[in-house]
């Protein structure tokens, strides 16, 4: 449950980090290009990813409680 819960917290804070990377780079650059569409799919790639987590830690949770 506590390696859930680290890897968990880690995941948001390089999503945390990423979102301020994304939001800088798409208020200079745009919304339109390659470069800012692939920043986008990646931004929801990683939300997902978080997403995922969120309920992999619940389950583990769940199974050693």
């Amino acid at each position: 449950m506590v390696i859930a819960v680290a890897l968990f917290l880690v995941a948001l804070v390089g999503f945390g980090l990423y979102s301020v990377y994304a939001v800088h780079h798409l208020n200079e650059y745009g919304y339109s290009g390659d470069a800012s569409q692939q920043m986008i799919r990646t931004y929801l790639g990683c939300a997902s990813l978080i997403i995922l987590l969120a309920i992999a830690g619940v389950i583990a949770g769940i199974m050693t409680s």
